[in-house]
């Protein structure tokens, strides 16, 4: 069911929380200095929720970036490189993630789509480009599915699509199988920064294509 969906992935934003220094850490080394010319940190929804923001240039359009389970608004620093000046930029820290880690629940897919909707309107953006990637693109299409008015176009990276459960196994089993490989890898250490990124540079899914800008994630 649609709701049974949307609850396996609350359970796994809530139970896979980065540990504080981590993402100080991180965010010391992605947030100072790099884009600090175009892009602010801005916290809204009550001082819970984080979002990386660039306004638009007048008649410019906006586009709302979400991320994945495991990743944060950094996540998307080499799309943002890529894109032209003048469009408006919001990289959200998802309710549980990043510099919104803090944020209490609920975690799941719902409430996190209503986040978009309440970032949006704090910023005032009445209608934007939504762009997930992973859970962030599920979020997307549920936003596109309950606000249709607030979204432009949509770009879904790697998810999005409808998820069937196997009505055969239960809810924790069907989440294990779902972004186990995600939770795992949330509880990996490295020796150090290195070590970290050699790690990746052998993932079979990244042979090959390997870029400087994977290191500024």
């Amino acid at each position: 069911p649609r709701q049974e969906r949307r609850s396996w992935y609350g359970s796994a934003v809530r139970r896979s929380g980065a540990q504080p220094h981590y993402i100080e850490h991180m965010f010391e080394t992605l947030g100072e200095g790099y884009l600090s010319a175009q892009m602010r940190d801005v916290r809204v929804l009550d001082d819970q929720i984080n979002v990386w923001h660039r306004p638009a240039a007048p008649g410019s359009p906006t586009i709302v970036l979400i991320h994945g389970l495991t990743g944060t608004s950094r996540w998307w620093v080499p799309v943002i490189t890529e894109l032209a000046d003048i469009l408006g930029l919001v990289s959200i820290d998802v309710r549980g993630r990043g510099q919104s880690w803090e944020a209490p629940g609920p975690y799941h897919l719902s409430a996190l789509a209503e986040d978009v909707v309440g970032v949006m309107d704090a910023l005032d953006i009445g209608q934007a480009v939504l762009a997930g990637y992973s859970m962030g693109a599920w979020i997307a299409a549920l936003v596109a599915i309950e606000h249709p008015e607030r979204v432009d176009r949509l770009v879904l990276v790697d998810g999005g699509l409808a998820v069937d459960p196997d009505p055969t196994i239960d809810a924790e089993e069907a989440l294990s199988r779902a972004v186990g490989p995600s939770l795992a890898r949330l509880k990996m250490e490295f020796e150090d920064e290195t070590a970290y990124f050699e790690w990746w540079r052998r993932h079979p899914a990244l042979e090959g294509r390997w870029n400087p800008g994977m290191e500024q994630v």
